[in-house]
């Protein structure tokens, strides 16, 4: 019965993550977590991507 339960919220977690994103995804929010969210001028490239893969001259 534990394990029961145990699958059923696992399952409810990772479907309400999947609805989320997808969610976030019709209304135009490019990068889902990002505090600019539609407003992003990068055009799909969140600035926390650059941060970490900046070019050493």
């Amino acid at each position: 019965m534990k394990d029961l339960i145990f699958t059923i919220v696992i399952l409810a977690i990772v479907g309400g993550a999947v609805i989320y994103i997808r969610n976030s995804r019709k209304k135009g929010i490019r990068c889902i977590g990002c505090p600019e969210g539609i407003n992003c001028a990068n055009k799909g490239k969140c600035p926390s991507e650059d941060k970490n893969t900046e070019k050493t001259a």
